[in-house]
């Protein structure tokens, strides 16, 4: 088609045509009618050198009655292209209600870059006491919370301060002031008015630049109306401040919404609004520039100049081709891929531009705004092979790993696999990467453009079910990487990171895939605590010891293994000094035995603080014999007579108050005589301090000290040692000459804490029955405990055989008008009176025989019938056919 060239006068008035039609549409938003450019001083722009931004300060109270709290939520970004690593937040609050002031403050709280942080600053006080809500009531309180960096330096200037106002009820309940929304007119009109009004009479450049001026002018009034609400409180706020506010709403929060008067649909519009405003905002500053800018200085003239010259050349071409005859034809896609990643360059890459640069492939984002625009080269069966996977290993986010570090890269059946290992010392388990790895960078390298995402210590998941995605995956890029932070994986255990991907054409590595990963060892915590005692037979604080024994063994449980142990007596005054005390190779006089060994049953205390054994056996046990003989004496215990020392304490309770409620609190007199000290008890002292393998020595030594109380007798009654049964629950009857407590186990001698109650209670005759037991030869172990806490104990064998013969009659007899059958063992029998049908009877489809104590069974009698019976033992033993076919009209009278 031939068009004639414009005349020099077409193209003068096409351009100033387009120029006021283009200062028309633009200068609203050039002159500032947004009311919301980022020209604030404070933190969120002004940021200098600083590698990090403050997106967004939220502030949410928490209602009680002691003090005001409330929750502070950050935002933190990266600046450009910078990295913001790390940064740390000093974060101050003030209020002032009636004339007082309070302030809380909280300093170098840790944040994640692009994830929110809550930040509780709790009971705000002014130095002297908390502030009590309860005592202003009816009152406002007017604040500030004021957010600045402490690290790095460079961003000491970049703060950012959230104003509120709280109102405290009748009731003093903490209430947030609503924060106004935009009028409902505001909120109604539509942002896509004037989109493309201008724009669609323009192409090439004029096009790019117009689109995001006239997309985004119905957004800025919209900001300028939020903004004119939050001035009449008192409240500023920059456009991108109030933009981020905004899409940081928890619309999800019933609380939150109801305290600051909002409806959920009010907030997800608000939402809606400010993510369309800070789309066109990101557009609009990206084709035109910053437009407080945008016209000012040579470049914006330029900037201008071009982008009128532009719309002219493109109006008069478009004059023209309008007023000329021809023919239109549909656009035909470029040829090749080269021009596909071109669609990219502009905020906004439609479907369609993309199809018409050539052969690409059009990769929508998640929220349907957009997409991605790629060179289609893929096959829909080619997935992405990962040619190389290296990783960097931090230590306190920070120092990286370099020494000592050992890498072994392999690969098979398509997969890179990497194995990490660590030379150094001190490490545990062998190869363990230090205890203060903090995070792994891992970098990969494609043979094709990719989404790639990886999971930790999940083998076996779909692409789309991997958790974690590598930076910048959503572009598909050839090369990626990601952070992975380490700091919540169990020490001491080999962890797994498995990496998958999927190709432009939606072609992903399938679950069972698993060879792609990076796996390492993370060592245990080090070592840097004392051993502790966790468990002692006997305690000393529920348990005595018997008066008559003649020497006792005490058992001393550590939390680890030990290097040595010292223990000191009342023959050295019970000394703590490590040098003083005497050590496992010479035992002191009257202790016949001292001995420590490791790779002993370790012990823990539960939530509730019972002690039970874990499964580690790795840890450290200490045994002290002492004897009770006269000659130790003053040497390993002392001796006290109960009766003096009661009538003396209640002669000195008369005249000494502190004494009197001693007695009256420990209910002392009461607790001599339920538990019968009388007479004289032997009280055995000993101090014990060990030191572990890394050599932690335990700053203050174990006190141990335990009495003797008057012995008792114990009997297993029932079951007797060497019995034999064919039952599966055994019944056990124990009797005590005191009133004890009795528990048992079966074959492990366990602690008291894990043992099983006989009968619940204090009595003398302990009687109860075990589980349900399979065949096999059994220990019967059983531990009394009187009310001072002194055991005893005893054991006996039994064995239950096994069962698998079926019940046999007996007897068999009339009586009245009864037929009577008795079994060898204990039954239930059926019978079946059809001789059709015979022996081949189901017991559950016919009549039972009732049954006195299991042995005697008994069916109504005739005389006509002939009886085919089954009996079946406890055990399910049962005969194929019959136990017994018998006829009544033959059958002995009894």
């Amino acid at each position: 088609m031939k068009i004639a060239m414009p005349n020099l006068k077409r193209i003068v008035l096409s351009i100033i045509l387009v120029a006021l039609v283009f200062w028309l549409c633009c200068s609203d938003v050039y002159a500032g009618g947004g009311g919301g450019g980022s020209s604030s001083t404070q933190g969120a722009t002004d940021t200098g050198t600083c590698p990090c931004k403050i997106d967004y300060v939220g502030i949410t109270p928490i209602s009680n009655g002691g003090s005001l709290k409330v929750i502070v939520n950050v935002r933190v970004s990266s600046v450009n292209s910078q990295q913001c690593t790390n940064p740390k937040l000093n974060i101050t609050g003030t209020f002032t209600v009636d004339g007082k002031t309070f302030t809380s403050k909280k300093i170098g709280q840790q944040i994640t870059v692009d994830q929110n942080s809550e930040i509780t600053l709790n009971g705000w006080a002014d130095g002297r006491a908390s502030f009590d809500p309860s005592s202003y009531k009816g009152k406002t309180i007017n604040g500030k919370v004021t957010v600045r960096f402490s690290n790095p330096l460079q961003c000491g200037n970049v703060k950012e301060e959230r104003p509120f106002v709280f109102t405290i009820s009748d009731d003093g309940k903490i209430t947030l002031t609503p924060m106004l929304l935009p009028n409902p007119e505001i909120l109604k009109e539509n942002p896509e008015s004037g989109l493309f009004t201008v724009g669609k009479l323009f192409t090439g450049i004029g096009y790019i630049c117009c689109f995001g001026a006239t997309g985004y002018g119905p957004f800025t009034s919209w900001i300028k109306q939020l903004k004119e609400n939050l001035k009449n409180r008192g409240e500023k706020a920059t456009e991108e401040q109030l933009i981020n506010r905004l899409l940081n709403l928890n619309c999800d929060n019933e609380n939150v919404l109801k305290a600051n008067g909002w409806s959920k649909e009010d907030c997800l519009t608000a939402k809606e609004y400010a993510e369309r405003a800070k789309e066109y905002k990101e557009k609009y500053e990206k084709r035109c520039g910053p437009k407080e800018k945008w016209y000012s200085g040579l470049k914006g003239s330029v900037h201008m100049i071009t982008c009128i010259i532009s719309i002219g050349y493109s109006v008069s071409e478009g004059i023209l081709l309008a007023s000329h005859s021809g023919s239109c034809h549909p656009e035909q896609p470029l040829p090749g891929t080269e021009h596909c990643e071109a669609c990219n360059a502009y905020g906004l890459c439609l479907k369609e531009r993309c199809e018409v640069l050539g052969h690409c492939k059009f990769v929508p984002f998640e929220d349907k705004t957009g997409g991605l625009c790629l060179p289609d080269v893929c096959e829909p069966t080619a997935v992405p092979v990962i040619e190389d996977i290296s990783t960097r290993w931090f230590v306190d986010r920070a120092r990286e790993i370099t020494d000592d570090l050992d890498i072994s890269t392999s690969s098979k059946a398509g997969g890179v696999q990497v194995v990490v290992s660590y030379d150094g010392t001190d490490v545990d388990p062998e190869g363990a990467l230090p205890f203060g790895v903090s995070d792994v960078e891992i970098t990969l390298k494609l043979n094709q453009g990719a989404r790639c995402r990886y999971a930790i210590d999940q083998p076996g998941l779909n692409f789309s079910e991997m958790p974690y995605e590598f930076d910048n995956a959503y572009l598909y890029p050839k090369e990626q990487t990601a952070r992975i932070d380490l700091t919540s994986l169990t020490p001491g255990m080999n962890h797994t990171i498995y990496i998958k991907c999927q190709g432009i054409c939606g072609q992903a590595h399938e679950a069972t895939f698993d060879w792609n990963y990076v796996t390492f060892t993370k060592s245990n915590k080090p070592d840097e605590l004392p051993p502790e005692v966790m468990y002692v037979v006997p305690d000393g604080y529920r348990q005595y010891i018997s008066s008559t024994a003649k020497k006792q063994t005490i058992k001393f449980y550590f939390d680890e293994s030990l290097d040595e142990c010292r223990i000191s007596t009342i023959a050295n005054n019970l000394t703590e000094e490590w040098g003083e005390m005497n050590s496992e190779q010479s035992p002191p006089e009257c202790v016949t035995q001292f001995t420590c060994t490791n790779n002993q049953p370790c012990y823990v205390r539960t939530p509730e603080g019972y002690v039970t054994e874990s499964e580690r056996h790795d840890c450290g046990m200490c045994e002290v014999t002492v004897k009770l003989t006269p000659e130790c004496k003053d040497k390993v215990y002392t001796v006290i007579d109960w009766d003096n020392l009661t009538s003396m304490l209640e002669s000195a309770s008369e005249t000494n108050e502190t004494i009197a409620r001693m007695l009256e609190r420990f209910s002392y007199t009461e607790r001599m005589q339920q538990l019968g000290l009388t007479g004289q008890s032997k009280i055995v002292q000993l101090m014990l301090k060990c030191e572990d393998t890394h050599y932690n020595r335990m700053q203050e030594a174990y006190a141990y000290m335990i009495s003797t109380y008057p012995p008792y007798n114990m009997s297993i009654v029932l079951p007797e040692n060497g019995y034999d049964t064919f039952d599966r629950q055994i019944l056990i009857n124990v009797t005590t000459t005191r009133a004890a407590e009795c528990r048992y186990s079966l074959n492990e001698q366990k602690i008291w804490e894990e043992m099983t109650p006989i009968s619940e209670g204090f009595d003398v005759v302990h009687v109860g029955m075990t589980e349900w037991l399979e065949p096999g030869d059994y220990t019967l172990y059983v531990k009394c405990r009187d009310i001072g806490g002194l055991e005893v104990g005893d054991s006996v064998q039994f064995k239950i055989k096994p069962d698998n013969t079926p019940p046999t009659i007996i007897r068999m007899f009339a009586r009245s008008n009864n037929l009577v059958i008795e079994t060898d063992e204990q039954s239930t029998c059926y019978f079946n009176i059809d001789d059709e049908v015979g022996c081949n009877f189901n017991v559950d489809d016919v009549e039972s025989f009732s049954t006195v104590n299991g042995y005697t069974h008994i069916a109504p009698l005739n005389d006509d019938w002939t009886y085919y019976v089954k009996c079946k033992d406890r055990f399910d033993n049962m005969p194929a056919g019959c136990t017994a076919v018998i006829r009544a009209a033959q059958l002995p009278r009894g």
